[in-house]
């Protein structure tokens, strides 16, 4: 293959990552809103949860209460860490909590965020390791696929058109 034809592939190549690099740049995630992320989303009374808050004040003091439908408990409270105020704790939900919905709620000077957490009855069954690994797992937006498989497509096209034989190149070179 001669030189010009690598140029040609590497200048397409070039423009086509680099075009693959701005799509997977242009997720713009928002930062400074006050929210709460509760791990497993169900459990039984006496399981441990996990709730990671981001945006709460730089050295906050964050109260955790689960609210139910006719019943309030006070979890604890942590210390916000960091310029942003985020934190990450693992509480007990008291035993003798009835079953149910309930909300988490954390709470720190005019910060508040909440999030949905299901106790189930003794004996029940929680979500499974792959539902839990669900959540671990990040996924993109489906516009954001179809533009990388189509990034991905005219690559492949793109190399396929560039390095193809082309009859009117079978002809013997000349060396010098």
């Amino acid at each position: 293959m001669n030189r010009h034809r690598w140029r040609a592939v590497a200048s397409v190549v070039a423009v086509l990552l680099t075009g693959a690099m701005a799509v997977g740049a242009s997720t713009a995630w928002a930062h400074g809103e006050t929210k709460i992320k509760v791990n497993p989303e169900a459990t039984a009374p006496g399981g441990i949860i996990t709730i990671r808050g981001e945006a709460f004040g730089k050295d906050a003091t964050v109260t955790i209460v689960l609210e139910g439908a006719d019943s309030r408990i006070e979890l604890g409270s942590v210390e916000a860490h960091g310029e942003d105020g985020d934190f990450a704790v693992s509480l007990r939900v008291p035993h003798d909590a009835p079953a149910g919905r309930y909300i988490v709620r954390a709470s720190a000077k005019d910060k508040r965020a909440e999030a949905g957490l299901t106790l189930m009855a003794s004996g029940a069954q929680g979500p499974t390791m792959a539902e839990q690994m669900q959540e671990l797992v990040p996924s993109r937006p489906w516009p954001q696929r179809a533009v990388l498989v189509a990034v991905a497509l005219a690559l492949v096209l793109g190399a396929y058109l560039l390095l193809r034989e082309r009859p009117w190149d079978r002809s013997p070179r000349i060396k010098q």
